[in-house]
């Protein structure tokens, strides 16, 4: 038993059940996607007083590379195409009040390999 892939449709056995994540990274080629609760983790290290240390949230050490916004970023498209250009010179961070298409982004900085990249929904 294991994972299916049928049309781009992901169907997780019982086997699977503990380790979707794991499923992913072998079934879709994903290299590296974070622990459940890493992100939440990184970014109540990464903020304090309402500020957000951009090089700590990023894992910038030099905390001197440039943070580009990008406000209403619908599907996510274009930001994603935007920081892999910008990779290891600029962090990117996207602002959406949806959330499927801050999902849609998500999954596709994460097909791309796109480490440089945060997403901001409203009530999160």
């Amino acid at each position: 038993k294991g994972t299916v892939v049928h049309d781009k449709l992901l169907i997780f056995s019982e086997s699977d059940a503990a380790s979707p994540v794991k499923a992913l990274q072998q079934q879709w080629g994903i290299a590296k996607l974070p622990e459940p609760g890493a992100v939440r983790q990184r970014v109540k290290e990464s903020t304090s007083g309402g500020k957000i240390h951009w090089g700590k949230l990023f894992g910038d050490s030099t905390g001197r590379r440039e943070v580009k916004l990008e406000i209403c970023s619908g599907s996510g498209d274009w930001v994603v195409g935007q920081a892999a250009a910008d990779a290891g010179s600029a962090d990117w961070c996207a602002m959406e009040i949806r959330r499927d298409r801050i999902f849609h982004g998500l999954c596709s900085a994460a097909m791309a390999g796109v480490g440089n990249l945060a997403f901001f929904v409203r009530g999160c």
